[in-house]
């Protein structure tokens, strides 16, 4: 099974493969990057992977559409749809939070 994300703006359902951290927002440009590699290439070479804890930063899901093709977004941008088939609230209401130490 795998995590199921959800564009919020079209509704289409991706697969979660992972996510990043960009150091530079200024020069991010996440959902029309050519591939990952390019991302990172580009910011190892100037850099920026290496700046300050302090900067803030752009968070960023990859994902799988249904061909297999790798597409970016903003975190914003998605929601979890499903974890191993299940919905965010059924695996939520099967947790007892009080148990915790």
């Amino acid at each position: 099974m795998a995590i199921i994300i959800e564009e919020i703006k079209t509704s289409k359902k991706y697969i979660f493969l992972g996510s990043g951290f960009d150091a530079s927002p200024s020069n991010a440009n996440i959902s029309n990057m050519k591939s990952p590699a390019d991302f990172f290439i580009k910011k190892i070479l100037k850099s920026e992977i290496l700046k300050s804890e302090q900067t803030k930063g752009i968070r960023g899901i990859c994902a799988s559409d249904d061909k297999g093709e790798i597409k970016w977004f903003y975190s914003h941008q998605v929601r979890v749809y499903s974890v191993e088939g299940m919905s965010p609230l059924d695996l939520l209401n099967g947790i007892n939070f009080d148990d915790r130490e």
